[in-house]
């Protein structure tokens, strides 16, 4: 549901009181953040940093597979969950070959192109189909998976960006 300014302010408190406790431990004393994904994953791979976050939880086998991460970085999951990126594909309103779109759309939701991209050689992003859906083979292949715990209403996201940077982005 949409955040209001009490649900807000009451179920963040706890939140902003771990955050104030660990900026001091972070990487710069919390005063400066990587700008991107590839550039934390580049500072785990220099050794400035002792972790990274990732939405996908094959991310870290997938990067020592192709070298971009030694081998002994490993991926570690939240017994209690985590929030879990959604994956969309969509076509715009003006889009000016719609029929083409739809049909690579629907391609890269095929069981076919859906596995090959959970490969760690290649991509190492879990499947979006059930598992039901794909075939024997990939149903087989270990891959790490999160407790996936429901996305927020958006208003939260909106919310907690201002004010993180109210309270950290100096």
């Amino acid at each position: 549901r949409e955040a209001t300014d009490a649900d807000f302010d009451r179920l963040t408190a706890p939140l902003w009181a771990w955050l104030d406790a660990l900026h001091p431990a972070l990487w710069r004393k919390g005063k400066l953040f990587p700008a991107s994904a590839a550039e934390t994953r580049q500072l785990l791979d220099d050794g400035e940093l002792a972790m990274a976050i990732s939405f996908n939880p094959q991310e870290a086998q997938s990067a020592v597979q192709n070298g971009t991460l030694p081998p002994n970085v490993v991926a570690v999951a939240m017994e209690k969950g985590a929030l879990t990126n959604s994956h969309f594909l969509a076509i715009p309103f003006n889009a000016s070959a719609r029929a083409g779109a739809k049909v690579v759309t629907n391609f890269l939701l095929s069981p076919v192109a859906q596995v090959r991209k959970a490969e760690p050689a290649f991509w190492g992003d879990p499947s979006v189909l059930q598992a039901s859906a794909l075939p024997v083979s990939a149903k087989q292949a270990s891959a790490l998976r999160f407790k996936a715990v429901g996305e927020p209403h958006p208003s939260w996201q909106l919310r907690l960006e201002a004010a993180w940077a109210e309270r950290y982005a100096h």
